[in-house]
């Protein structure tokens, strides 16, 4: 059975960074993936903010399908108003961005495996773990789990257990084409075709993009297709479905990520922002950590919890109080009703529209919406002060 200091299950963006990480920190690492290819099948809409892509790379043009200066938000009665945000985003090119993540963490010295399915993850014996896959089995120092919402890793060491409805939201898209859509504006739309959650329309260049719906599982949506072909109707009348995606994504954070000889990463970790669920950033951001937590650690001796919980306080320290925020603003954003959406237009409306926002400072914003409606005041009072009173 062969030995690693790092084994990485899940080889998307998440486990990538964590495997190029720890590898090019001098620790041998291999990295599992059950898709034949890297980057075969796309779950997410591949929106990132420019900002926090520009915090993991350097701008490479393969990578990115276009980029994002205006931003439209719908009311549920279809009212629109059209933000510019110069330099706000780009919409990613992931299939290429992860197959290139891949040839670098191989680079870095990396064992790859795809093919290879985890079956199971074997108790904590004092120095590290057995994973036992379709090819065999291999032994890490550490685990780190970047195996998804359903992470295997998490559930086989006692990390998560089933998500309940309300902890995710379901989403189902298109990719598609309609000469509406707009290369460089993003859309976001409330309505009841998404309840708990929004509709997008996020641009891939050419009359091309992601077209789709994001819901709240506890208010039992119902058949998201009917759903996402209502939002559809309302938004285009009809458009030419090149092929559909979909998953859940998931919207209430964990206590905590690390147990003996296991981190985890990604949407294994619960990470992605509860009110919008994306999720590149911070999949970027936990792998990235993973693979420093780790090379840390081993330098000190066994994985244990207690030395792994540094990842845990490292998160809290930087991104903690924001990740408490968002998820107090979701569950505000769960209690809208199509009344509050509309007034929440006006209010956007007579605040940004016409003005050009270069940099989306969320907390001073919330502040601004709220400070100028009684109404949202009184639904969101919650949200002053950003993230520094919580």
């Amino acid at each position: 059975m062969q030995q690693f200091d790092v084994v990485v299950v899940g080889g998307s963006i998440s486990g990538t960074l964590a495997a190029i990480s720890a590898a090019e920190r001098g620790l041998s690492v291999v990295l599992l993936e059950r898709k034949k290819i890297p980057g075969e099948k796309v779950f997410c809409a591949e929106g990132i903010s420019q900002s926090s892509y520009h915090y993991f790379f350097e701008k490479n043009p393969r990578w990115i399908s276009t980029e994002i200066n205006q931003v439209s938000l719908f009311s549920p009665s279809g009212r629109g108003v059209r933000i510019e945000t110069p330099g706000a985003g780009y919409i990613l090119e992931r299939r290429v961005m992860e197959r290139d993540l891949w040839v670098i963490a191989a680079e870095k010295g990396a064992e790859l495996r795809c093919g290879v399915r985890v079956l199971d993850i074997g108790e904590w014996d004092g120095e590290g773990r057995e994973v036992v896959t379709s090819d065999g089995k291999v032994w890490g120092r550490i685990v780190v789990g970047a195996d998804g919402i359903e992470s295997l890793t998490g559930r086989k060491t006692g990390l998560v257990r089933g998500l309940y409805p309300g902890e995710y939201h379901a989403t189902l898209q298109y990719f598609a084409y309609h000469p509406s859509i707009e290369e460089d504006t993003a859309e976001l739309h409330a309505g009841p075709f998404a309840p708990g959650g929004y509709g997008w329309v996020f641009p891939k260049g050419k009359g091309y993009g992601w077209v789709g719906i994001g819901v709240d599982t506890a208010k039992k949506p119902g058949n998201l297709r009917d759903l996402l072909k209502e939002f559809i109707r309302k938004r285009f009348g009809n458009i030419k479905i090149i092929f559909i995606s979909g998953g859940g994504v998931p919207t209430t954070p964990l206590r905590k990520r690390t147990t003996d000889g296991v981190i985890l990463v990604g949407d294994a970790g619960r990470f992605a922002i509860p009110v919008s669920g994306g999720g590149i950033s911070h999949a970027l951001y936990t792998g990235k950590l993973a693979g420093e937590v780790a090379s840390e650690v081993l330098e000190k001796g066994p994985a244990t919890a207690k030395r792994l919980s540094i990842f845990d306080k490292r998160w809290k320290r930087e991104w903690g109080k924001e990740e408490k925020w968002y998820f107090i603003a979701k569950k505000i954003y769960m209690r809208m009703k199509d009344e509050d959406f509309e007034i929440l237009y006006d209010v956007v409306k007579k605040l940004f529209e016409g003005k050009k926002i270069r940099e989306f400072h969320p907390f001073e914003a919330v502040e601004r919406i709220l400070k100028a409606s009684p109404h949202l005041l009184k639904l969101g009072k919650k949200l002053l002060g950003g993230y520094h009173g919580i």
